[in-house]
C-alpha cells in the first residue's frame, strides 16, 4: 500500500491528538512527545473506513467513533457506532469499557436499525448533547454516563402538531442528514442531501430558517457540509455546485466581554440591515435607550452577538440621534454601554 487514509483527527484536553486509520491499529494516539499508542479493540477490526472520532466534553474519558459504510462477515448492517471509555489510563486498555451498535431504541423504545438510519456525521452541542446526523432525521445522545447500559436509549425530537389530536412528528425524519454545525448560539445548521439548509433552535424544536436553492442564492439542494467562522459569523455551506457563505446572526461568546461596540456606526440613511452589537458574552442582556433612559428595544444576544432592526418595540423605525445599547452578562459580572448613532 502506497497510503495510509487518516480520518477523524482530533485533540483532547491532554493534547495528545486522535485518529482513525485502516489496518489492524483503527485507533491511534499520538503524546505530546511524539509516541503512538494504538487501541486495536476487537469490536474495530476489520471494519470499513472508520470517519470520525468525538470526545465526549463532558465525560473525556467516553469517544464515540462513527463507521458511516462498511461490510463485515454476517452483519447485514451499513452504519456502526463504536463507543469506548479508556478510563483516564490510555497505557493500560485492560480497564477501558466498549461497546458497538448497530441499532439504538429511542425514548418510545422503537428500534433504530442502522441498515436504514444510515450515520452519516455527528456532533456535540455547548451543552454536551450529541446529535447524530442518519438517513432518517437526527439521533439525540443526552448523556454518555449511562451508554455502556443495557437500558441505555437514545432520543428523537418531536414536534408537536398543535391541531388538537395531541400527536407530534419527528424532526426531519424524512430527510437525508449529511452535516450538522453548532453556532455560538447553540442551534443546530443541519445540511441535507436534498432539501437544502435548516437552522433549528437550541433544542431543535423550532425551524428558524430552511434555505433553498428556490428561495435563496443557495448553489444547490444537496449540501455536503458546512463550516462556521465562529469568530464573524458566517456560516459556509459545501454543494454540489460550489461553495456559498451566509452572514448569520451568531458567533460564540467570550468568557467576557471584549471591545463591546456596535456596527455600522454611524448608521445613514441607505443602511436598511440589522445593527449588530458584539463582543459579548452568552445570553447577555440588551437594551437599547433613547438619551432620555426610554426603552426603545430590548433583547438576548446570540452567543457573543446582539442584533437590532433600528425599530421599536411597536415596529416603528426610531427618529434621528443617539442610542445607547446597555449590555448585561448573564451572571452580571460584565456590564458595558454601546453608544449608537442613527441618521434618517
Amino acid at each position: 500500500m502506497n497510503y495510509m487514509r487518516v480520518d477523524g483527527l482530533t485533540f483532547d484536553s491532554q493534547n495528545n491528538l486522535w485518529m482513525l486509520n485502516r489496518g489492524e491499529n483503527q485507533i491511534r494516539c499520538m503524546q505530546p512527545d511524539g509516541t503512538f499508542l494504538n487501541f486495536p479493540y476487537t469490536e474495530v477490526l476489520g471494519l470499513g473506513v472508520l470517519q470520525d472520532i468525538l470526545i465526549d466534553q463532558n465525560n473525556p474519558d467516553t469517544k464515540l467513533v462513527l463507521c458511516p459504510k462498511y461490510k463485515a462477515t454476517n452483519w447485514d448492517v451499513d452504519s456502526y457506532l463504536f463507543v469506548f471509555n479508556d478510563n483516564g489510563t490510555l497505557e493500560n486498555q485492560r480497564d477501558d469499557q466498549t461497546r458497538g451498535f448497530t441499532e439504538m431504541y429511542d425514548q418510545d423504545n422503537t428500534r433504530i436499525s442502522f441498515s436504514s438510519a444510515i450515520l452519516r456525521c455527528m456532533v456535540q452541542d455547548h451543552d454536551g448533547t450529541i446529535w447524530i446526523g442518519t438517513k432518517n432525521g437526527p439521533l439525540i445522545i443526552d448523556d454518555t454516563r449511562n451508554i455502556f447500559d443495557d437500558d441505555f436509549h437514545c432520543s428523537r425530537i418531536k414536534i408537536p402538531r398543535n391541531d388538537g389530536t395531541g400527536l407530534a412528528d419527528l424532526l426531519l425524519v424524512t430527510e437525508s442528514i449529511n452535516d450538522i454545525e453548532v453556532d455560538g448560539a447553540n442551534r443546530k445548521w443541519i445540511a441535507t442531501a436534498s432539501s437544502g439548509v435548516y437552522l433549528v433552535s437550541e433544542d431543535g424544536q423550532t425551524t428558524i430558517y430552511h434555505f433553498t436553492s428556490e428561495n435563496s442564492p443557495l448553489l444547490s439542494n444537496n449540501v455536503q457540509s458546512i463550516g462556521i467562522n465562529d469568530k464573524t459569523g458566517e456560516v459556509f455551506f459545501g454543494t454540489d455546485n460550489g461553495i456559498i457563505s451566509y452572514q448569520s446572526d451568531a458567533v460564540d461568546g467570550g468568557e467576557s466581554f471584549s471591545n463591546v461596540h456596535a456596527y455600522p456606526n454611524p448608521v445613514r440613511p441607505e443602511y436598511t440591515g440589522m445593527i449588530t452589537i458584539t463582543g459579548l458574552t452568552a445570553n447577555t442582556s440588551v437594551r437599547i435607550t433613547d438619551v432620555n433612559g426610554n426603552l426603545v428595544y430590548e433583547t438576548i444576544s446570540n452567543g457573543g452577538v446582539a442584533i437590532w432592526d433600528g425599530c421599536r418595540l411597536s415596529g416603528d423605525r426610531v427618529a434621528t440621534g443617539v442610542y445607547f445599547a446597555h449590555c448585561v452578562s448573564e451572571d452580571r459580572n460584565d456590564k458595558a454601554i454601546a453608544k449608537i448613532l442613527i441618521i434618517n
